[in-house]
């Protein structure tokens, strides 16, 4: 049983910044302001968002190779050779590649927290 009931309100407080959802949800709040940033940013958070979908993909119970198979799914050329999360192996290299994309993730962060601070200064 968790010690804590996890909600909505109180996430920016257990949000834990290598996780791929969240990492993922930066994407979300760089659309939010997409007018009013960079379109770098929202092409970074987006090429990120990808790379933590596969990475996801991969550690699920679920054969996505099959996708990969067919000739026109365009999902040829992502890396979906499954990542089994069940073995001490398995969790090494999922454990590694999440801090490769948190270590992305973290200056992008900081890129995006920015700009919504400086749209936030805007006079009205």
């Amino acid at each position: 049983m968790n010690r804590h009931k996890l909600t909505r309100s109180v996430q920016p407080e257990f949000e834990q910044p290598a996780c791929l959802h969240a990492n993922m949800d930066l994407l979300k709040w760089a659309m939010k302001i997409f007018p009013f940033i960079s379109s770098d940013i929202v092409l970074d958070c987006l090429r990120l968002a990808i790379e933590c979908r596969v990475l996801d993909i991969r550690a699920s119970p679920y054969d996505a190779l099959s996708f990969v198979q067919t000739e026109d799914s365009g999902l040829r050329h992502f890396n979906l050779a499954p990542i089994r999360v069940d073995t001490e192996q398995g969790r090494q290299e999922y454990q590694q590649q999440q801090y490769v994309l948190w270590l992305q993730a973290a200056p992008l962060r900081s890129r995006l927290i920015d700009s919504f601070d400086r749209v936030l200064q805007c006079p009205q």
